[in-house]
């Protein structure tokens, strides 16, 4: 028995110092870079773009070149967040990124598209609901549309609204977004969409003006996909109507 537990306590000792050495080359070996591009309106910018890296215990910001080329050398295995700020920009986050480093190992994160933010402001926004009846000789639908008027100052070549049960809606709280544009100030309802508002309770609508879309993410407390060219800047009031 003596024997016996004298060699059991030697392996015991072997494979601690074993699993220990494992970790240490692991640690080693596991490292690699990681480099991406990033775009302003989808083309080069002389502007850089700040671009910040952030894991377990480790934060670190690159700056873009000229061509928006970026780069993280010496990055551990592990799952990082991203975020890309650019003064007159939108904001954009890469949440969940994983990267397995190794000898010679460099990763490519993929390519990102900031937009431009519109010199734009919406304010005075009312709505109002319309019911249409559309009937042929094979079926009938109804239609309801949300007609809304507001003062815009500035360049806004595009216009995006957010609709919502919720009165807090918001370009990252919403339920339904739909494309809109001065001189034709309705937002059709789909079928699928006037199911989810019953009927005398409120919707509520945001509008905000945008140049382009940009890369988009989903935001990780709403769930919600975000458009980096859709920011709170120039955003109009929070409007309701009650559904017909």
């Amino acid at each position: 028995m003596k024997y016996s537990f004298v060699n059991l306590a030697s392996l015991i000792v072997l494979l601690t110092l074993a699993t220990s050495c494992t970790k240490e080359i692991d640690f080693n070996l596991l490292k690699g870079n990681l480099k991406g591009v990033v775009y302003s309106n989808g083309g080069y910018s002389d502007i850089p773009v700040q671009v910040m890296l952030e894991g377990h215990n480790y934060s670190k910001t690159a700056t873009s070149d000229f061509y928006g080329n970026y780069s993280f050398a010496g990055i551990s295995t592990g799952t990082y967040n991203m975020k890309f700020t650019k003064e007159g920009f939108g904001t954009y986050y890469l949440n969940g990124f994983p990267f397995i480093g190794g000898d010679s190992i460099t990763e490519n994160i993929p390519s990102v598209t900031l937009a431009h933010l519109p010199d734009a402001s919406i304010s005075e926004l009312t709505l109002n609901m319309t019911i249409e009846t559309i009937r042929n000789e094979y079926f009938t639908s109804i239609q309801k549309n949300i007609n809304w008027s507001a003062v815009i100052k500035g360049s806004a070549p595009n216009l995006m609204a957010y609709l919502s049960s919720d009165p807090n809606v918001s370009y990252n709280n919403y339920k339904q977004h739909y494309f809109t544009q001065q001189g034709f100030n309705i937002i059709n309802l789909s079928d699928f969409d006037t199911l989810q508002y019953e009927k005398n309770t409120k919707i509520y609508v945001i509008l905000y003006p945008y140049e382009m879309l940009g890369s988009s993410y989903i935001d990780m407390n709403t769930g919600c996909r975000v458009y980096s060219g859709i920011q709170p800047e120039g955003s109009s009031n929070i409007a309701s109507v009650i559904v017909k």
